[in-house]
Formats: structure tokens, C-alpha cells, sequence
């Protein structure tokens, strides 16, 4: 168990860094995190709850105890971060659906105007 915990808290471990690095980046967009990055992170961090559950308290791994806690860190980090993170979702799904939008009468515009010849 542990050469699979540890490899699944290095993989979550290094899918929080980047998305707290993209994040902070400035001039960073949306389109840099992309929807399977936020899955796989969602897997990852199933996957390493179960295995943290089944850790015994003690463990004796410095490697993984490490690992653990740089995990723990990262995840108060994101916690610490989601808010915003929502926030520029939810302004990014805005600005979509309003270029859906302008599309859409775009479309109807074009559609009229091939009507009218």
C-alpha cells in the first residue's frame, strides 16, 4: 500500500500545485485549467482520502510522512483559494454565454438578411 499511496499523494500533490500556480500566474485565463484537470484532481483526491483514512496514525515512512503533509498544505491552500476560483468560473461562464448570445443574433441577423435577396 505504501508505493500506491505514495504515488497517488505525489500525483495529487503535483495536480494542486499546478492549479494553485495557474491561479496565481497573472494574466492567467480559465482555458489554462481545463475541465479534466479539475476531474482528475476531484479522482486523485478521493483516491488519497481513502488511503489517508486507512494510514495508520504513526507513520513510519519519512518519505510519505512528508508527502502527507505537503498534501495537507496544498489542500488548505485550495481551500483557501475555491472561492475565488468559483468566482472567475462563474464571471468566465458569463462571459460564454454572452458570446453565445451575440452568436446567436448573428446567426438570426445572417439568417434574415439571406431571407430578404
Amino acid at each position: 500500500m505504501g508505493t500506491k499511496t505514495m504515488q497517488s499523494l505525489i500525483s495529487a500533490n503535483a495536480r494542486i500545485r499546478l492549479l494553485l500556480a495557474a491561479r496565481q500566474t497573472p494574466g492567467t485565463s480559465v482555458g489554462t485549467i481545463q475541465l479534466h484537470d479539475i476531474r482528475g484532481l476531484a479522482q486523485d483526491m478521493a483516491r488519497v482520502g481513502q488511503m489517508l483514512r486507512e494510514l495508520p496514525t504513526e507513520i513510519g515512512d519519512s518519505d510519505l510522512r512528508r508527502e502527507v503533509v505537503e498534501y495537507r498544505t496544498n489542500v488548505e491552500r485550495l481551500g483557501q483559494v475555491l472561492p475565488s476560483l468559483q468566482g472567475w468560473l462563474l464571471a468566465e461562464k458569463a462571459r460564454l454565454q454572452a458570446a453565445r448570445g451575440h452568436l446567436a443574433a448573428a446567426a438570426a441577423w445572417a439568417q434574415a438578411c439571406d431571407k430578404t435577396r
